[in-house]
């Protein structure tokens, strides 16, 4: 009985999981779970009419029935054959010993998951620990935990939203118009921009406004995390790493410049990112929760462009602003791997090839030159839709911050590519967390705050890590909140920076000390 009931299970998870990856090339997540969670009966109905008899979905249950009939087979045939014999036992033996050795050692890959106590930590597992190669099984049991801490978590951060204090009021603005606007990039290399000293002229749009005197660029800042969801977790809350403070222990700060009076519009180009990838059920539970939409956004877009040029024309065209006061953030596709598919391939943007590329490291050969070219041209392409927004706000009372969530590797010191965690080391360092960071300002906004952009530029040297934006905005934004601490406030007298602790433990500034 026993021995049936395991095959039922293993069959039953091994079915699913092809029919998955076969319809939607997807494996075994939280995101699945939590898809099967909020779907009711009417949308599992048109699933079902929609995918059970697909072609893909035949494949998928012919495989399993030849599994099936070969276990019975092999089944009846063991039944048969005389397995008493000393012999069989010792070959038995030797095969079974190194696989429950083997299975023993690989066994704290999952006590680690099983530990795991929230989102950001599966999420740890997922991309640090995950067994190779990936097999369902694994793959079911990060779905289970995964979709569990990612409940508990969003329990969490509802409830501290929901509790937050309401006294948020902005101060000093009068009748004054203002728009406040944050860009956050993706995996954008700090060494690979213009503006910051790169050979190619990956940022000319950004040059031109640092000499027109209205960007400030700020040289030493890194985010606390490498990848998306921990690193915007953290930007987004109002939490400080370094201090041991939890993402969500504390308010989400769109949330405060709402209650506080600003309009808050959200246009997300990594709404429909891969669910695949770990970071994107535990980030997106936060983002898209409902209480959480309902309390910090007055607008969000509908869907996700193939180009971030696309995000900002979408924006453009549907949002009229009904207030003064505008909080507006964009989170771009940015650089993504792979960075050939974040740009037209026109010629406007087809901008370097592998010719122009000045890295000449012996392991490069023609085709890695390549792909830092497109990167290099994705940044160009990034350079470019920074642009667009200059050019809609350049006639209003605006300022915009501009960080990324975190950096990348590309064949840059050594032959890798992607942010491969090989040893913390200086270098890796500066390519995975070090950031591009910098501030824009209108004509008009450098008119009316000239004490705010005089603070500013005093401040480009100074160390900084990106969890403790919200400071920052408070501050540009006039917010008197409970929540603001000025001691964290990048642009403030009184600011004082604090260890920068990244990846939960290392302190970044004593690899260059």
């Amino acid at each position: 009985m026993v021995l049936y009931v395991s095959y039922s299970f293993l069959f039953s998870l091994f079915f699913i999981q092809l029919f998955i990856h076969q319809n939607f090339q997807l494996n075994l997540s939280p995101y699945i779970l939590t898809l099967l969670a909020e779907t009711n009966s009417g949308e599992s109905s048109e699933f079902l009419k929609t995918y059970i008899l697909s072609y893909n979905s035949l494949q998928t249950f012919i495989v399993t029935l030849c599994l099936i009939s070969l276990a019975f087979l092999l089944e009846n045939r063991g039944n048969k054959i005389n397995n008493t014999r000393r012999k069989n036992k010792i070959i038995i033996s030797m095969i079974v010993l190194p696989l429950l050795i083997e299975g023993a050692y690989a066994s704290k890959t999952y006590f680690k998951l099983f530990a795991a106590g929230s989102s950001d930590d599966v999420a740890d597992w997922m991309i640090n620990d995950f067994c190779q190669p990936h097999d369902t099984f694994s793959y079911f049991i990060y779905a289970l935990k995964g979709f569990g801490v990612a409940a508990h978590d969003q329990e969490r951060s509802v409830s501290v939203n929901l509790n937050m204090d309401k006294n948020n009021t902005i101060v000093g603005i009068g009748n004054d118009s203002l728009n406040i606007i944050l860009v956050i990039g993706e995996s954008f290399i700090k060494r690979h921009a213009g503006i910051y000293g790169y050979s190619l002229n990956t940022t000319p749009v950004m040059i031109e406004q640092k000499l027109k005197g209205n960007l400030s660029v700020f040289n030493d800042v890194v985010s606390p995390y490498a990848y998306t969801n921990k690193a915007i977790h953290n930007m987004l809350c109002c939490n400080s790493v370094s201090e041991g403070e939890r993402w969500y222990d504390t308010p989400y700060f769109p949330g405060i410049f709402k209650s506080a009076g600003y309009n808050v519009y959200f246009w997300d180009n990594q709404k429909e990112d891969s669910p695949n990838i770990a970071c994107s059920v535990a980030l997106n539970s936060l983002l898209y929760n409902s209480v959480i939409t309902q309390i910090s956004y007055t607008k969000t877009n509908q869907r996700s462009f193939d180009y971030d040029g696309q995000l900002i024309e979408n924006f453009i065209k549907n949002v009229k602003f009904r207030s003064k006061l505008n909080f507006i953030i964009f989170h771009l596709m940015g650089q993504h791997t792979n960075a050939s598919d974040r740009y037209p391939h026109t010629k406007d943007f087809n901008r370097f090839s592998s010719k122009d590329i000045p890295n000449k490291a012996e392991f490069l050969n023609d085709s890695k030159r390549q792909e830092i070219a497109y990167y290099d041209n994705a940044t160009y392409y990034n350079d470019y839709v920074l642009g667009q927004i200059f050019n809609f706000f350049s006639k209003t009372e605006s300022i915009l911050v501009y960080l990324s969530d975190h950096g990348e590797e590309i064949y840059d010191y050594r032959d890798s590519r992607g942010r491969v965690a090989s040893g913390i080391n200086a270098n890796l360092l500066r390519y995975q967390y070090d950031i591009p960071f910098f501030i824009w300002y209108s004509d008009k906004f450098k008119q009316k705050h000239m004490d705010v952009v005089y603070r500013i530029e005093k401040s480009v040297n100074r160390p900084f890590t990106s969890d403790n934006l919200c400071h920052l905005l408070f501050d540009i934004g006039s917010i008197k909140t409970v929540y603001r601490k000025s001691d964290r406030d990048l642009i403030s007298p009184t600011y004082k920076c604090r260890k920068r602790i990244v990846n939960d433990s290392y302190d970044y500034d004593k690899f260059f000390n």
